[in-house]
């Protein structure tokens, strides 16, 4: 089944062998060229069953989302649980809300989606593809996650900035989890992906942690998430054993197995979901 696209494991393999000053180089470059001569278009795929009108604003979009795809196994592992009609969802890092879109089909009737997005661009182009499929349950927030409400600096690469950045930077409105469960109501699922973020934004959910709350999180393990002071095991301290059924793959891979206590979670970027039990 297709998860991944299908240049990832290309992508990946260049990412690899690159040192990271190179591939910033080459993202900035790509960010300067491509972006600016893109033509947008719409179009209508099916991911995981649920059929959309996805509008391709830039080519990042073109990458992300121009393709069928089946459902992802994250979505099929949360259904499980907490992701059913009436449930109340954080998107964390929403992008232009193909996902938030999928993950509010699963609530119909009766749930709510909340989207955090930090970037201007991605936030209205979300609120585009929201408005053009119906899913007027998904509430859009031009804001980020972080480890308490204010402010974060972020890049046009979509992420928080880090120390000594060399990129532009603008200021986005930022949310801790515990905040937003506190204006929206304690979620049932939380979906994260916040590039490399990932711990910071963890340690602003105490509260929200010891809730009934199912979780997915993409770990930027390897580059990003040690960069903000993070790792694979201190984000798998956030979800003890005894609170939470843990699963996790990584990126190339698209079968989640069961996290035992003595197993090592992957070195690199992969995926976890934690079910409250």
């Amino acid at each position: 089944m297709t998860y991944l696209h299908p240049l990832a494991p290309l992508k990946k393999r260049v990412r690899a062998v690159l040192p990271d000053w190179m591939w910033m180089r080459l993202k900035r470059l790509y960010y300067g060229y491509a972006l600016p001569r893109y033509q947008p278009r719409t179009v209508r795929r099916t991911y995981g069953g649920v059929s959309l009108d996805v509008f391709l604003a830039d080519p990042i979009a073109e990458g992300w989302y121009d393709w069928d795809m089946d459902e992802r196994p994250e979505i099929s592992l949360l259904k499980r649980s907490r992701l059913k009609p009436g449930a109340l969802v954080f998107n964390l890092g929403a992008h232009q809300c193909v996902i938030a879109m999928t993950l509010a089909h699963a609530v119909r009737p009766g749930g709510r989606l909340v989207a955090l997005e930090p970037s201007p661009q991605a936030a209205r182009v979300g609120e585009v593809n929201c408005r053009a499929n119906g899913y007027q349950e998904i509430e859009i927030l031009n804001a980020a996650v972080a480890q308490s409400s204010g402010t974060v600096m972020f890049t046009p690469d979509l992420r928080v900035a880090w120390a000594h950045e060399k990129w532009p930077t603008f200021e986005v409105t930022s949310y801790s989890i515990d905040d937003l469960a506190r204006q929206f109501g304690t979620p049932d699922v939380i979906y994260m992906d916040v590039e490399g973020y990932e711990c910071l934004a963890l340690a602003g959910a105490p509260k929200t942690l010891r809730q009934n709350v199912d979780w997915f999180v993409e770990v930027h393990a390897g580059r990003q998430l040690e960069r903000f002071g993070g790792s694979a095991q201190s984000v798998l301290q956030f979800f003890p054993r005894e609170n939470y059924e843990i699963y996790v793959w990584p990126e190339d891979e698209s079968t989640p197995v069961r996290l035992n206590v003595r197993d090592r979670c992957p070195r690199r970027r992969f995926f976890l979901v934690g079910l409250h039990t």
